[in-house]
């Protein structure tokens, strides 16, 4: 995500050919824990990925920190919104914006709030 420069990504792995997966999974599957199988571990550094992708553009240095995102709820023609449909909807974009930052080590921010400015009681129910 170019949140953090290349001397800072510790090396990983990716396990090639993975078979007897318990519990059996597929290609849809989620990530879940407690999966056990067996497979050719790959090690990968950054300079690998660097290698077959080239450097990122733009670097670490000069990468987009702040983001504006909306949250959405659809309501059908003719019908209204759920008021407590609506306060979930508040809590978890809330809870987005903390998670976003604890993720990335503070590196990163989101803005949901539709209006950054002092909210009046019409735009705080748009929030």
């Amino acid at each position: 995500m170019g949140l953090v420069d290349q001397t800072q990504v510790p090396p990983f792995f990716y396990v090639e050919n993975p078979e007897d997966v318990v519990p059996p999974k597929t290609a849809e599957s989620a990530p879940a824990v407690g999966v056990k199988f067996r497979g050719t571990r790959r090690n990968v550094t950054i300079d690998d990925v660097i290698a077959v992708l080239g450097q990122r553009t733009p670097s670490a240095a000069r990468s987009q920190r702040e983001f504006r995102q909306a949250f959405i709820y659809v309501v059908a023609p003719g019908r209204t919104a759920d008021p407590s449909a609506l306060e979930k909807l508040d809590r978890i974009r809330m809870a987005w914006d903390q998670f976003v930052s604890a993720a990335t080590d503070s590196r990163m921010r989101v803005e949901t709030r539709l209006s950054v400015s002092a909210p009046s009681e019409d735009s705080a129910r748009l929030r």
